[in-house]
């Protein structure tokens, strides 16, 4: 990327994740309802996010306060946006008041986590590679404008921090 120009007052970088579940030992449903869901895209739903970023990429005129965002810096993100919580889908379907009754449910059981990340950023997803098929660390990369950013850490502060 160090050759790749981007626009003005815009930050590319990868968000920190964790996967609960090792691909080898989750087993995938690679579509649900028939719709076409990549496994990258549907195991992206399923992860812990951390609200901080490694940045792949600025262009040199962001700025958090009086400090400059550098290449190689890691960015703090809202905790709002970014968080993995209990689908409230999921609650509602799995309480109800009917959940006593010998009634049957319709539809499928929802995902019991959801990804604010996922939904708050969508639109943002930077795939560096284009041309490969997409995995898990392109569905967490984004492009980030000044107001989503609220801390901006060197690397060796953040090594301090945790």
């Amino acid at each position: 990327m160090r050759d790749f120009n981007i626009s003005h007052e815009t930050t590319i970088a990868r968000v920190f994740y964790f996967d609960p579940e090792p691909s080898n030992v989750l087993g995938l449903r690679m579509a649900k309802n028939n719709d076409r869901m990549s496994e990258a895209v549907y195991r992206s739903m399923k992860l812990f996010i951390f609200p901080f970023a490694f940045v792949l990429k600025t262009s040199g005129h962001v700025a958090v306060g009086d400090r400059l965002v550098q290449n190689g810096d890691i960015i703090r993100l809202y905790d709002y946006k970014t968080k993995t919580i209990v689908n409230p889908k999921h609650i509602a379907y799995t309480e109800n008041k009917e959940s006593n009754s010998s009634a049957e449910r319709l539809g499928e059981l929802p995902e019991f986590y959801v990804s604010r990340l996922q939904n708050n950023y969508k639109d943002d997803v930077f795939i560096i590679h284009p041309t490969k098929e997409p995995d898990m660390d392109d569905y967490h990369t984004f492009r980030f404008d000044p107001p989503e950013i609220f801390g901006v850490y060197s690397y060796e502060e953040f090594k301090n921090l945790i």
